[in-house]
Protein backbone atom coordinates (compact mmCIF):
# COMPACT_ATOMS: atom_id res chain seq x y z
CA UNK A 1 0.00 0.00 0.00
CA UNK A 2 2.28 2.60 0.41
CA UNK A 3 4.16 1.79 -2.52
CA UNK A 4 1.26 2.56 -4.21
CA UNK A 5 0.29 6.00 -2.43
CA UNK A 6 3.90 6.81 -2.97
CA UNK A 7 3.43 6.71 -6.88
CA UNK A 8 0.39 7.54 -6.92
CA UNK A 9 1.01 10.86 -5.17
CA UNK A 10 4.53 11.22 -7.69
CA UNK A 11 2.09 10.59 -10.68
CA UNK A 12 -0.85 13.57 -9.52
CA UNK A 13 2.58 15.94 -8.98
CA UNK A 14 3.42 15.56 -12.74
CA UNK A 15 -0.15 15.58 -14.08
CA UNK A 16 0.08 19.11 -12.15
CA UNK A 17 3.41 20.41 -13.36
CA UNK A 18 3.17 19.59 -16.87
CA UNK A 19 -0.44 21.00 -17.39
CA UNK A 20 1.06 24.30 -15.75
CA UNK A 21 3.87 23.97 -18.26
CA UNK A 22 1.44 23.80 -21.21
CA UNK A 23 -0.92 26.64 -20.15
CA UNK A 24 1.83 28.95 -20.20
CA UNK A 25 3.73 28.85 -16.57
CA UNK A 26 6.86 27.96 -15.38
CA UNK A 27 8.34 24.54 -16.47
CA UNK A 28 11.09 24.31 -13.76
CA UNK A 29 8.92 22.34 -11.10
CA UNK A 30 7.92 19.64 -14.46
CA UNK A 31 11.68 19.33 -14.55
CA UNK A 32 12.78 19.52 -11.45
CA UNK A 33 10.08 15.91 -11.20
CA UNK A 34 11.61 14.51 -14.09
CA UNK A 35 15.43 14.79 -15.06
CA UNK A 36 16.01 16.03 -11.57
CA UNK A 37 19.31 17.23 -11.76
CA UNK A 38 20.78 20.76 -13.08
CA UNK A 39 24.39 21.06 -14.93
CA UNK A 40 26.92 23.67 -13.58
CA UNK A 41 28.14 26.40 -15.63
CA UNK A 42 30.97 26.72 -13.59
CA UNK A 43 33.72 28.84 -15.47
CA UNK A 44 33.32 27.17 -18.81
CA UNK A 45 30.50 29.27 -20.25
CA UNK A 46 28.42 26.55 -20.26
CA UNK A 47 24.64 26.81 -20.50
CA UNK A 48 22.92 25.79 -17.29
CA UNK A 49 19.89 23.02 -18.00
CA UNK A 50 17.42 26.02 -16.62
CA UNK A 51 18.91 28.37 -19.89
CA UNK A 52 17.98 24.63 -21.61
CA UNK A 53 14.39 24.11 -20.54
CA UNK A 54 13.66 27.66 -20.33
CA UNK A 55 13.77 27.19 -24.50
CA UNK A 56 11.24 24.01 -24.47
CA UNK A 57 8.45 23.50 -26.59
CA UNK A 58 5.80 21.65 -26.23
CA UNK A 59 7.15 18.53 -27.94
CA UNK A 60 9.64 18.76 -24.91
CA UNK A 61 6.97 18.75 -22.38
CA UNK A 62 6.08 15.38 -23.84
CA UNK A 63 9.72 14.22 -23.70
CA UNK A 64 9.35 15.15 -19.53
CA UNK A 65 5.80 13.35 -19.15
CA UNK A 66 7.41 10.34 -21.05
CA UNK A 67 10.15 10.66 -18.26
CA UNK A 68 7.94 11.12 -15.73
CA UNK A 69 6.56 8.30 -16.84
CA UNK A 70 9.62 5.87 -16.49
CA UNK A 71 9.98 7.22 -12.85
CA UNK A 72 6.27 6.50 -12.15
CA UNK A 73 7.13 2.89 -13.07
CA UNK A 74 11.21 3.12 -11.34
CA UNK A 75 8.81 4.08 -7.58
CA UNK A 76 6.19 1.21 -8.33
CA UNK A 77 9.04 -1.48 -9.15
CA UNK A 78 11.62 -0.51 -6.49
CA UNK A 79 9.28 0.15 -3.22
CA UNK A 80 6.87 -2.49 -4.04
CA UNK A 81 9.02 -4.79 -2.49
CA UNK A 82 10.45 -8.77 -3.11
CA UNK A 83 7.73 -11.13 -4.61
CA UNK A 84 5.71 -13.94 -3.35
CA UNK A 85 7.86 -17.25 -4.11
CA UNK A 86 6.07 -19.33 -5.94
CA UNK A 87 3.57 -22.02 -4.24
CA UNK A 88 5.29 -24.91 -2.65
CA UNK A 89 9.37 -23.18 -3.28
CA UNK A 90 11.41 -24.52 -1.07
CA UNK A 91 12.90 -21.81 1.81
CA UNK A 92 16.80 -21.91 1.27
CA UNK A 93 18.09 -19.35 3.69
CA UNK A 94 20.01 -16.46 2.41
CA UNK A 95 23.69 -16.60 3.46
CA UNK A 96 25.98 -13.55 5.00
CA UNK A 97 27.58 -12.62 1.57
CA UNK A 98 23.63 -12.71 0.05
CA UNK A 99 21.92 -10.68 3.22
CA UNK A 100 25.05 -8.01 2.87
CA UNK A 101 24.52 -7.48 -0.97
CA UNK A 102 21.37 -7.37 -0.46
CA UNK A 103 21.02 -4.29 2.37
CA UNK A 104 23.90 -2.73 -0.23
CA UNK A 105 21.85 -2.74 -3.29
CA UNK A 106 18.82 -1.23 -1.42
CA UNK A 107 21.10 1.70 0.35
CA UNK A 108 22.53 2.91 -2.50
CA UNK A 109 19.41 2.57 -5.25
CA UNK A 110 17.73 4.47 -2.42
CA UNK A 111 20.41 7.38 -2.96
CA UNK A 112 18.96 8.47 -6.14
CA UNK A 113 16.68 10.57 -3.91
CA UNK A 114 19.17 12.79 -3.55
CA UNK A 115 19.37 13.96 -6.87
CA UNK A 116 16.26 15.49 -6.50
CA UNK A 117 17.31 17.57 -3.21
CA UNK A 118 20.60 18.45 -4.99
CA UNK A 119 19.44 19.97 -8.22
CA UNK A 120 23.79 20.92 -9.04
CA UNK A 121 26.16 18.38 -7.43
CA UNK A 122 30.30 20.09 -6.26
CA UNK A 123 32.83 17.69 -6.94
CA UNK A 124 32.95 15.89 -3.52
CA UNK A 125 29.35 14.80 -3.99
CA UNK A 126 30.15 13.35 -7.55
CA UNK A 127 33.34 11.29 -5.91
CA UNK A 128 31.11 10.25 -2.75
CA UNK A 129 28.27 8.97 -5.32
CA UNK A 130 31.11 6.91 -7.41
CA UNK A 131 32.22 5.84 -3.92
CA UNK A 132 28.84 4.59 -3.10
CA UNK A 133 28.72 2.84 -6.18
CA UNK A 134 31.84 1.26 -5.85
CA UNK A 135 30.22 -0.72 -2.49
CA UNK A 136 28.02 -2.48 -5.31
CA UNK A 137 30.82 -3.62 -6.97
CA UNK A 138 32.30 -4.91 -3.79
CA UNK A 139 29.58 -6.63 -2.44
CA UNK A 140 28.42 -8.59 -5.45
CA UNK A 141 31.61 -10.55 -5.91
CA UNK A 142 31.86 -12.69 -2.46
CA UNK A 143 28.29 -13.33 -3.90
CA UNK A 144 29.43 -14.34 -7.60
CA UNK A 145 32.55 -15.58 -7.28
CA UNK A 146 31.53 -18.77 -5.92
CA UNK A 147 29.71 -19.99 -9.45
CA UNK A 148 31.87 -17.60 -11.13
CA UNK A 149 35.63 -17.95 -12.77
CA UNK A 150 35.64 -13.93 -13.89
CA UNK A 151 34.53 -12.63 -10.51
CA UNK A 152 37.52 -11.39 -9.77
CA UNK A 153 38.02 -9.40 -13.21
CA UNK A 154 34.95 -8.24 -12.92
CA UNK A 155 36.00 -6.53 -9.31
CA UNK A 156 38.92 -5.27 -10.64
CA UNK A 157 37.23 -3.78 -13.84
CA UNK A 158 34.76 -2.13 -11.77
CA UNK A 159 36.78 -0.82 -9.18
CA UNK A 160 38.96 0.83 -11.75
CA UNK A 161 36.11 2.33 -12.97
CA UNK A 162 35.19 4.25 -9.93
CA UNK A 163 38.12 5.31 -8.73
CA UNK A 164 39.38 6.52 -11.51
CA UNK A 165 36.20 8.62 -11.35
CA UNK A 166 37.03 9.58 -8.17
CA UNK A 167 40.66 10.51 -8.63
CA UNK A 168 39.65 12.13 -11.57
CA UNK A 169 37.26 14.60 -9.40
CA UNK A 170 39.92 14.64 -6.73
CA UNK A 171 42.25 15.86 -8.87
CA UNK A 172 40.30 18.68 -10.67
CA UNK A 173 38.86 20.06 -7.26
CA UNK A 174 42.73 21.03 -6.32
CA UNK A 175 43.76 21.69 -9.80
CA UNK A 176 45.93 18.70 -9.92
CA UNK A 177 45.58 18.66 -14.01
CA UNK A 178 48.35 16.63 -14.60
CA UNK A 179 46.88 13.81 -12.19
CA UNK A 180 42.95 14.38 -13.82
CA UNK A 181 44.22 13.80 -17.64
CA UNK A 182 45.97 10.76 -15.98
CA UNK A 183 42.57 9.45 -14.40
CA UNK A 184 40.61 10.08 -17.43
CA UNK A 185 42.90 9.24 -20.32
CA UNK A 186 40.84 7.97 -22.93
CA UNK A 187 37.87 6.90 -20.96
CA UNK A 188 39.53 3.99 -19.15
CA UNK A 189 37.33 4.34 -16.10
CA UNK A 190 33.83 4.71 -18.37
CA UNK A 191 35.35 1.75 -20.19
CA UNK A 192 36.30 -0.09 -17.18
CA UNK A 193 32.67 0.15 -15.26
CA UNK A 194 31.03 -0.44 -18.69
CA UNK A 195 32.84 -3.90 -18.78
CA UNK A 196 31.85 -4.54 -14.78
CA UNK A 197 28.29 -3.83 -15.65
CA UNK A 198 28.34 -6.22 -19.15
CA UNK A 199 30.21 -8.99 -16.64
CA UNK A 200 27.77 -8.58 -13.68
CA UNK A 201 24.71 -9.27 -15.98
CA UNK A 202 26.26 -11.97 -17.85
CA UNK A 203 26.68 -13.60 -14.55
CA UNK A 204 23.52 -12.42 -13.21
CA UNK A 205 21.23 -14.01 -16.27
CA UNK A 206 23.42 -17.29 -15.52
CA UNK A 207 22.59 -17.22 -12.18
CA UNK A 208 19.47 -18.94 -10.94
CA UNK A 209 18.87 -16.25 -7.93
CA UNK A 210 17.97 -13.56 -9.97
CA UNK A 211 15.38 -13.47 -12.77
CA UNK A 212 15.41 -12.50 -16.59
CA UNK A 213 13.31 -9.73 -16.32
CA UNK A 214 16.12 -7.82 -13.95
CA UNK A 215 18.90 -8.59 -16.16
CA UNK A 216 16.59 -6.91 -18.74
CA UNK A 217 16.08 -3.94 -16.76
CA UNK A 218 19.88 -3.84 -16.28
CA UNK A 219 20.36 -4.32 -20.42
CA UNK A 220 18.04 -1.54 -20.86
CA UNK A 221 20.21 0.83 -18.53
CA UNK A 222 22.51 0.60 -21.05
CA UNK A 223 20.54 0.57 -24.35
CA UNK A 224 17.10 2.56 -23.91
CA UNK A 225 18.98 6.45 -23.68
CA UNK A 226 21.15 5.49 -26.84
CA UNK A 227 18.08 4.64 -28.79
CA UNK A 228 15.79 7.23 -27.42
CA UNK A 229 18.20 9.56 -28.56
CA UNK A 230 18.86 8.14 -32.05
CA UNK A 231 15.27 8.41 -32.61
CA UNK A 232 14.43 12.05 -31.59
CA UNK A 233 17.46 12.53 -34.03
CA UNK A 234 15.86 11.30 -36.95
CA UNK A 235 12.44 13.32 -36.37
CA UNK A 236 12.04 16.28 -38.48
CA UNK A 237 12.45 18.68 -35.51
CA UNK A 238 14.69 19.39 -33.15
CA UNK A 239 13.64 18.35 -30.00
CA UNK A 240 15.58 20.58 -27.04
CA UNK A 241 16.93 18.22 -23.69
CA UNK A 242 16.79 15.15 -25.17
CA UNK A 243 20.09 14.23 -24.00
CA UNK A 244 18.69 14.89 -20.04
CA UNK A 245 15.87 12.72 -20.89
CA UNK A 246 18.40 9.91 -21.92
CA UNK A 247 20.63 10.37 -18.64
CA UNK A 248 17.16 9.91 -16.46
CA UNK A 249 16.18 7.24 -18.32
CA UNK A 250 19.42 5.09 -17.77
CA UNK A 251 19.18 6.70 -13.74
CA UNK A 252 15.62 5.08 -13.71
CA UNK A 253 16.41 1.75 -15.66
CA UNK A 254 19.50 1.44 -12.80
CA UNK A 255 17.36 2.46 -10.16
CA UNK A 256 14.95 -0.63 -11.33
CA UNK A 257 18.02 -3.07 -11.78
CA UNK A 258 19.60 -2.56 -8.38
CA UNK A 259 16.06 -3.01 -5.99
CA UNK A 260 14.97 -6.16 -8.04
CA UNK A 261 18.68 -7.81 -7.80
CA UNK A 262 17.61 -6.77 -4.09
CA UNK A 263 14.64 -8.23 -4.20
CA UNK A 264 15.24 -10.95 -6.46
CA UNK A 265 17.93 -12.08 -3.20
CA UNK A 266 14.86 -12.42 -1.01
CA UNK A 267 12.93 -15.15 -2.53
CA UNK A 268 14.00 -18.69 -4.02
CA UNK A 269 15.35 -19.42 -6.95
CA UNK A 270 13.22 -20.52 -9.64
CA UNK A 271 15.40 -23.17 -11.20
CA UNK A 272 18.74 -25.42 -9.88
CA UNK A 273 21.25 -23.14 -9.77
CA UNK A 274 23.90 -23.93 -12.28
CA UNK A 275 27.45 -25.32 -12.04
CA UNK A 276 28.33 -23.31 -14.89
CA UNK A 277 29.05 -25.00 -18.47
CA UNK A 278 32.16 -27.27 -18.82
CA UNK A 279 34.30 -24.85 -20.61
CA UNK A 280 34.26 -22.97 -17.52
CA UNK A 281 34.99 -25.63 -14.76
CA UNK A 282 38.04 -26.34 -13.86
CA UNK A 283 38.36 -29.42 -16.40
CA UNK A 284 38.89 -29.12 -19.62
CA UNK A 285 40.68 -25.98 -21.19
CA UNK A 286 38.70 -23.61 -19.53
CA UNK A 287 42.64 -21.47 -18.98
CA UNK A 288 42.54 -21.60 -22.60
CA UNK A 289 39.03 -20.26 -23.13
CA UNK A 290 39.54 -17.37 -20.61
CA UNK A 291 43.13 -16.89 -22.06
CA UNK A 292 41.71 -16.28 -25.80
CA UNK A 293 38.55 -14.75 -24.65
CA UNK A 294 40.45 -12.21 -22.72
CA UNK A 295 43.18 -11.64 -25.72
CA UNK A 296 40.25 -10.98 -27.98
CA UNK A 297 38.46 -8.10 -25.86
CA UNK A 298 42.29 -6.69 -25.24
CA UNK A 299 42.81 -7.10 -29.09
CA UNK A 300 39.91 -4.41 -29.92
CA UNK A 301 40.56 -2.09 -26.90
CA UNK A 302 44.02 -1.12 -27.77
CA UNK A 303 43.26 1.34 -30.57
CA UNK A 304 40.53 3.17 -28.61
CA UNK A 305 42.92 3.73 -25.71
CA UNK A 306 45.89 5.14 -27.98
CA UNK A 307 43.64 6.91 -29.94
CA UNK A 308 41.85 8.67 -27.53
CA UNK A 309 38.93 9.98 -30.07
CA UNK A 310 35.93 8.11 -30.77
CA UNK A 311 35.93 9.71 -34.37
CA UNK A 312 38.25 7.55 -35.33
CA UNK A 313 36.70 7.50 -38.98
CA UNK A 314 35.74 11.46 -39.14
CA UNK A 315 39.31 11.94 -39.27
CA UNK A 316 40.07 10.51 -42.36
CA UNK A 317 36.65 11.08 -43.95
CA UNK A 318 34.13 14.08 -43.17
CA UNK A 319 31.12 13.86 -42.22
CA UNK A 320 29.71 15.70 -44.78
CA UNK A 321 31.46 13.57 -47.26
CA UNK A 322 29.80 10.54 -45.68
CA UNK A 323 26.15 12.59 -45.61
CA UNK A 324 26.33 12.96 -49.20
CA UNK A 325 27.02 9.34 -49.90
CA UNK A 326 24.74 8.30 -47.55
CA UNK A 327 21.81 10.91 -46.89
CA UNK A 328 20.98 12.33 -43.60
CA UNK A 329 19.84 9.15 -41.71
CA UNK A 330 22.49 6.52 -42.60
CA UNK A 331 24.86 8.87 -42.04
CA UNK A 332 23.51 9.00 -38.66
CA UNK A 333 23.65 5.43 -38.01
CA UNK A 334 27.26 5.82 -39.32
CA UNK A 335 28.19 8.17 -36.97
CA UNK A 336 26.72 6.09 -33.94
CA UNK A 337 28.25 2.90 -34.96
CA UNK A 338 31.69 5.18 -35.60
CA UNK A 339 31.18 6.33 -31.66
CA UNK A 340 30.33 2.78 -30.62
CA UNK A 341 33.39 1.11 -31.79
CA UNK A 342 35.92 4.31 -30.63
CA UNK A 343 34.39 4.29 -27.01
CA UNK A 344 35.17 0.48 -26.88
CA UNK A 345 31.94 -0.58 -27.46
CA UNK A 346 32.81 -3.23 -29.39
CA UNK A 347 34.44 -4.99 -27.01
CA UNK A 348 31.52 -5.32 -24.81
CA UNK A 349 30.00 -7.29 -27.56
CA UNK A 350 33.06 -9.33 -28.06
CA UNK A 351 33.12 -10.20 -24.08
CA UNK A 352 29.08 -10.92 -24.54
CA UNK A 353 30.19 -13.67 -27.06
CA UNK A 354 32.77 -15.08 -25.08
CA UNK A 355 31.31 -15.14 -21.61
CA UNK A 356 26.97 -15.53 -22.94
CA UNK A 357 26.61 -15.97 -26.73
CA UNK A 358 25.77 -13.69 -29.76
CA UNK A 359 29.28 -15.18 -31.01
CA UNK A 360 27.93 -14.93 -34.89
CA UNK A 361 26.72 -11.25 -33.42
CA UNK A 362 30.14 -10.43 -32.33
CA UNK A 363 31.87 -11.79 -35.40
CA UNK A 364 29.61 -9.99 -37.05
CA UNK A 365 30.05 -6.78 -35.79
CA UNK A 366 34.11 -7.42 -36.16
CA UNK A 367 33.46 -7.25 -39.84
CA UNK A 368 31.80 -4.56 -40.72
CA UNK A 369 34.25 -2.59 -38.01
CA UNK A 370 37.00 -4.30 -40.25
CA UNK A 371 35.59 -3.15 -43.65
CA UNK A 372 34.59 0.01 -42.78
CA UNK A 373 38.16 0.77 -41.68
CA UNK A 374 39.73 -0.56 -45.07
CA UNK A 375 36.88 1.39 -47.32
CA UNK A 376 37.98 4.48 -45.18
CA UNK A 377 41.37 4.11 -45.76
CA UNK A 378 41.14 3.63 -49.76
CA UNK A 379 37.99 6.56 -49.95
CA UNK A 380 40.50 9.03 -48.48
CA UNK A 381 43.74 7.82 -50.75
CA UNK A 382 41.26 7.91 -53.59
CA UNK A 383 40.14 11.70 -52.95
CA UNK A 384 44.04 12.44 -51.69
CA UNK A 385 43.10 13.34 -48.09
CA UNK A 386 45.60 14.30 -46.02
CA UNK A 387 45.50 11.54 -43.21
CA UNK A 388 45.28 13.30 -39.30
CA UNK A 389 45.60 10.86 -36.44
CA UNK A 390 45.73 7.16 -36.05
CA UNK A 391 44.76 5.42 -39.35
CA UNK A 392 41.54 3.24 -39.04
CA UNK A 393 43.43 0.31 -40.36
CA UNK A 394 44.61 -0.42 -36.98
CA UNK A 395 41.24 -0.61 -35.99
CA UNK A 396 41.16 -3.14 -38.57
CA UNK A 397 43.87 -5.20 -37.02
CA UNK A 398 42.76 -5.38 -34.20
CA UNK A 399 39.45 -7.24 -35.64
CA UNK A 400 41.56 -9.38 -37.61
CA UNK A 401 43.15 -10.41 -34.33
CA UNK A 402 40.08 -11.01 -32.54
CA UNK A 403 38.42 -12.94 -34.95
CA UNK A 404 40.32 -16.08 -34.94
CA UNK A 405 40.67 -15.84 -30.87
CA UNK A 406 36.82 -15.43 -30.85
CA UNK A 407 36.10 -18.17 -32.92
CA UNK A 408 39.03 -20.35 -31.17
CA UNK A 409 36.84 -20.01 -27.45
CA UNK A 410 34.00 -21.53 -29.25
CA UNK A 411 36.10 -24.67 -30.63
CA UNK A 412 37.34 -25.14 -27.30
CA UNK A 413 33.69 -24.77 -25.60
CA UNK A 414 32.14 -26.96 -28.26
CA UNK A 415 35.29 -29.79 -27.57
CA UNK A 416 34.70 -29.38 -23.96
CA UNK A 417 31.40 -29.82 -24.33
CA UNK A 418 31.44 -33.49 -26.19
CA UNK A 419 34.12 -34.42 -24.13
CA UNK A 420 31.37 -34.22 -20.95
CA UNK A 421 28.97 -35.29 -22.97
CA UNK A 422 31.38 -38.22 -23.36
CA UNK A 423 31.14 -38.04 -27.45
Amino acid sequence: MPALLLTAAYVIAVAVTAGIALTGGDIGPLERLTVLKETDDGNDGEPTLRDVIAGMSRSSVGLLLAVGAVWSWTLWQSLRGPLRPPPGAARHPAGRDERRLRLTLYVVAGTWVVYAAAPIWPWWAVALDATVLATVVVAVHPVLRQRWSLAGFALAAGLLGYVTTVAGEVFSAFDLHDGERAAQAAGLGGLAGTLWYVLVLAAQWRDGRWRRATVLYGVAAQVLPLLLIMFVALLPARVAGVDLAAYAVMDAMTVIWLARSAHDLAIPPQAPLPAGPPALTHEGPAPLVRFAGLAACVSVLIPPLISGDPLWLTRYLPLHTVQSMLGEPLSLLWRGFEAAVGLGGLAVVVLTAVLWRGRRLALAALAATGLAGVSVVALAAATDRLAIGMSPLWFTAACAVAAPLLSWTHVLRAGAGRRAAGV
